[in-house]
């Protein structure tokens, strides 16, 4: 992790929301890709980010280790996605 990332991450746990805008501008398309790995649908990844991003604004705090703020932020897109998914498949109908 470059150090003006790590400044970044240690400002946004600290409050600084516009650090942790720069953070997510500088990610998102890494966790587009990792979101639509998962749900192969692009309003569901698109969904699936925002709503990730918005759980980690809330949680930041929480985040021991700033080196691992991008690992951190991936859980929790694919938590998201597999969650989707699993509400996708409950939704389903089985012809009788």
């Amino acid at each position: 992790m470059k150090k003006e990332e790590y400044s970044l991450v240690y400002k946004a746990i600290h409050g600084d929301s516009h650090a942790y805008g720069e953070l997510i501008h500088q990610y998102n398309p890494y966790f587009y890709k990792i979101a639509f790995l998962y749900v192969k649908n692009e309003d569901a990844a698109v969904e699936i980010v925002q709503d990730s991003v918005y759980q980690g604004y809330l949680k930041i705090k929480t985040l021991r280790n700033p080196e691992l703020f991008s690992t951190w932020m991936t859980r929790i897109i694919m938590n998201k996605a597999v969650r989707y998914i699993t509400v996708s498949y409950t939704h389903l109908t089985l012809p009788t």
